[in-house]
């Protein structure tokens, strides 16, 4: 039975991160006294995710990726993140800009796209998400794919992705 783990699609839209505020933030309500800022304050918060918040990102990315929303894509991606893709031909995309780079190319070549979520696994302490997915979608050249995958997902203590691995069973529509 497929499953398909997209939000609603006023929350699909929302490409939001999760954010968290620190205790210098707290301290600086209206009506109190300054307090002045430690060393601890600048030190980025990590972010505590349960498993339907790390479900989530993961659709949001497809909703995005599906929307041909490159700024939403991208804003799940940590700046030094990975994306790999191991089908062949195998290619390492390393850093927001080449990431970006690579679905600007993918959605320019593609005349349509979905991706329906069948399964989910989720590594809360781990902070990793697994997916395998139909993926149907035809290209410019006319190419129609229609296959299962799987995306392995890595989140990072700022709740964007760190490392993406993508194994597609067919040949490789991402360059």
């Amino acid at each position: 039975m497929e499953r398909n783990i997209f939000p609603p699609k006023e929350l699909a839209q929302d490409t939001r991160l999760p954010t968290a505020t620190s205790d210098a933030s707290q301290r600086s309500g209206a009506g109190s006294e300054h307090q002045p800022a430690t060393a601890m304050d600048d030190v980025p918060l990590a972010i505590t995710l349960s498993r339907d918040a790390l479900a989530d990102l993961a659709s949001r990315f497809f909703a995005a990726v599906d929307r041909r929303d490159l700024d939403s894509v991208v804003a799940l991606f940590a700046p030094d993140a990975t994306l790999t893709v191991q089908t062949e031909p195998r290619a390492v995309h390393a850093g927001a800009a080449r990431i970006r780079d690579m679905f600007a190319r993918f959605m320019a070549s593609s005349t349509s796209m979905a991706h329906i979520v069948t399964g989910v696994v989720v590594d809360v302490d781990g902070r990793r998400v697994a997916t395998q997915q139909r993926y149907s979608g035809t290209l410019a050249d006319e190419t129609v794919n229609d296959m299962c995958n799987c995306n392995f997902f890595d989140v990072g203590p700022d709740g964007r992705f760190t490392n993406v691995v993508i194994w597609m069973g067919g040949g490789s529509p991402l360059k």
